[in-house]
């Protein structure tokens, strides 16, 4: 997290910093609720392009957390590290992320994405 702070701190409100940080805590809580708090009710979770689970367009709150309650379900851990952020526009940023799994059987992988 230490590059977040210091690439961004210029470019971006701390709040909004925190804003993600919370979101990404509460995911790694599985506390879908609380890291949905913030993201607007139309949201869009584009993962069309993944090879592996799921792969679709989620719309809204609902269809999202339902994707993630079936993304969670499926692992016994998963962790998200905020890698760094980039604020594209007044309030819209690009959330660079790694995701580390552990599968049920063992098998640890870890993937990036934005």
């Amino acid at each position: 997290m230490q590059s977040v702070e210091r690439d961004t701190a210029w470019a971006m409100s701390e709040e909004n910093v925190e804003i993600v940080r919370r979101g990404f805590a509460a995911a790694n809580r599985g506390d879908l609720e609380r890291a949905l708090e913030n993201w607007a009710p139309d949201a869009i979770w584009d993962w069309s392009n993944s090879r592996g689970f799921d792969a679709g367009v989620f719309r809204g709150h609902g269809e999202i957390r339902a994707f993630w309650e079936r993304f969670l379900a499926a692992f016994d851990e998963i962790r998200l590290e905020l890698d760094d952020l980039l604020e594209v526009e007044d309030d819209l940023l690009i959330v660079e992320n790694v995701a580390y799994f552990r599968g049920r059987d063992g098998i640890e992988a870890q993937a990036r994405s934005a």
